[in-house]
């Protein structure tokens, strides 16, 4: 597949170094009230239409935001949001940023440990994957797929079988 890339962004520059203590208790809090989602979304405006995000979120109720800032604190990056249910969501969407927290939070989390394997990879091998690799591009759509697997999506729209099939419209693969 050829050399593996990593592209540390400006928001994977900002993710600390955390304590023994923080990832033990930020994995738990993952584990519990935490979702790792990966994302195949459309973007009409790439060379293969298609995108990934990786991203990472932490929910609590809005009484206890204060917690969610902590720990947006703690980590370096990401941002808390309130929705309009009474429910307040830390959020890091910078893949580079998500694959730096995950990797330090992997030995201590326990539920969603093979979602962070996955989402590892994908965050991993992605930079490496140029507009002329589909193949490539598809493999860690399925990737994101298998992530979605251990979510309760209710809106996902895009699979790598709809990847898929627009690639082979477009002739890019052959069935």
């Amino acid at each position: 597949m050829g050399k593996v890339v990593f592209i540390e962004t400006e928001e994977s520059e900002k993710v600390k170094k955390l304590s023994l203590r923080e990832k033990a208790y930020l994995a738990g809090f993952l584990d519990g009230d935490g979702s790792i989602m990966a994302q195949i979304i459309s973007r009409p405006e790439n060379v293969l239409k298609f995108g990934l995000r990786v991203s990472l979120s932490l929910t609590q109720l809005t009484i206890r935001k204060s917690r969610l800032d902590d720990i947006k604190n703690e980590i370096g990056a990401g941002n808390v949001r309130d929705r309009n249910d009474k429910v307040s969501v830390y959020e890091l969407q910078d893949m580079q940023a998500v694959r730096v927290l995950l990797t330090q939070l992997l030995p201590y989390l326990k539920i969603k440990k093979n979602q962070a394997l996955l989402a590892i990879q994908i965050a991993v091998i992605f930079p490496s994957v140029s507009n002329d690799q589909p193949s490539k591009f598809l493999e860690l759509c399925k990737k994101a797929d298998k992530v979605a697997s251990f979510n309760d999506s209710k809106k996902r729209t895009n699979t790598a079988e709809t990847v898929r099939k627009k690639f082979i419209e477009q002739n890019w693969l052959k069935e």
